[in-house]
């Protein structure tokens, strides 16, 4: 059966220019060969993302609606490109020495609105010639959070938010192994690696982790 064209994905509310940006990641989808079965780590991270439907809805305009469906699509588009782009780096050889050995490992550390334990490593794979990072990550000491909230990791921008590389939980302990994410963006335009803790209405916690951004881009 022929997939779907990215216009039967999102629809026709979406402008030109939203399209176009969504199209490397319908593009990376289409070449990317599925496994035989997706890895149990890979699994475990897919789990961890809140689903959509959790969210709370209001009642809005037309606008409103079209800015919500538009971010869904986004949100929706930056997790199957990630989620794609480790299934390829696993079909084509993760295991190997080479592609199995981090361009950069990433710490995380506490801010002052973050429990001091709290941390998150980041495990950064060689870029692809697509201008792809492959990031495996580790947290522990964050707050488990109530099922409208997530955490995301950013990268900024001149002190603002510029970036999102994806959205997990943690469990009962604060604790998550083991979660892909995925980078497609030139570290040398960013300032930081953040965390926060996201909500309905907008609603962002201050920046509970920070690291500087060291990964080269050649």
């Amino acid at each position: 059966m022929d997939q779907p064209d990215l216009e039967e994905l999102v629809g026709e509310d979406l402008d030109d220019g939203d399209r176009e940006a969504l199209r490397p990641a319908d593009e990376l989808l289409r070449i990317t060969e599925a496994p035989p079965e997706i890895p149990e780590e890979l699994a475990a991270s897919i789990r961890a993302i809140p689903q959509s439907e959790g969210q709370p809805v209001k009642r809005s305009g037309r606008r409103d609606m079209l800015k919500s469906r538009r971010l869904t699509v986004y949100a929706a588009a930056a997790l199957l490109a990630g989620i794609a782009f480790a299934i390829g780096w696993i079909v084509r050889g993760g295991g190997d020495d080479t592609l199995a050995t981090p361009a950069d490992i990433v710490t995380l550390e506490a801010t002052r609105f973050a429990s001091n334990d709290a941390s998150m490593e980041i495990d950064v794979f060689p870029i692809d010639p697509a201008g792809n990072w492959v990031l495996l990550a580790n947290i522990e000491g964050l707050e488990p959070v109530d099922d409208a909230q997530y955490y995301e990791l950013w990268l900024t921008q001149g002190g603002r938010v510029a970036a999102s590389c994806g959205r997990f939980l943690v469990d009962a302990d604060g604790r998550a192994e083991n979660l892909w994410f995925n980078a497609p963006y030139r570290f040398s335009e960013y300032d930081d690696w953040i965390v926060t803790r996201e909500g309905p209405g907008n609603e962002r916690s201050r920046v509970l982790l920070r690291a500087p951004v060291t990964t080269s881009t050649s």
